[in-house]
């Protein structure tokens, strides 16, 4: 198999990964993102050995070919990290609207707490 169709394996697998981790993401499945975030290193690692044999490859001509389709292809990887990227600010915020109304509760429950929970009485009322 040419370094052509290696690299483009390895975008095709990033680009299911991406999904993937969309799909965890909705999930709040944070482990399985975690992964899929180090699988999609591993292959970047890949795809930056790979890549100068790839010019080796070919001519002038087909060089430029390849990195049109190239630029297709990671054009739309980019759309889909950029998503991804979205999805978990969309997460983050609503966890920290969560947490400001559980803070909100807790100081709540505190005050009401304070007002009707029955005071302790002193035990000595005089010394005489």
């Amino acid at each position: 198999m040419g370094a052509r169709e290696e690299i483009f394996e390895f975008y095709d697998e990033w680009r299911e990964l991406s999904t993937e981790e969309a799909a965890a993401i909705g999930k709040n499945e944070w482990s399985e993102v975690n992964q899929c975030q180090n699988r999609k290193a591993a292959l970047q690692k890949l795809i930056i050995q790979r890549s100068p044999q790839l010019h080796s490859e070919c001519t002038p001509a087909e060089q430029e070919a390849h990195d049109q389709e190239l630029r297709c292809v990671i054009s739309e990887l980019i759309s889909m990290e950029r998503r991804n990227g979205e999805l978990i600010a969309e997460k983050k915020d609503a966890l920290a609207d969560e947490i400001h109304g559980l803070d909100k509760s807790s100081r709540n429950l505190s005050r009401i707490k304070e007002a009707y929970a029955s005071k302790p009485q002193a035990a000595w009322f005089s010394y005489s």
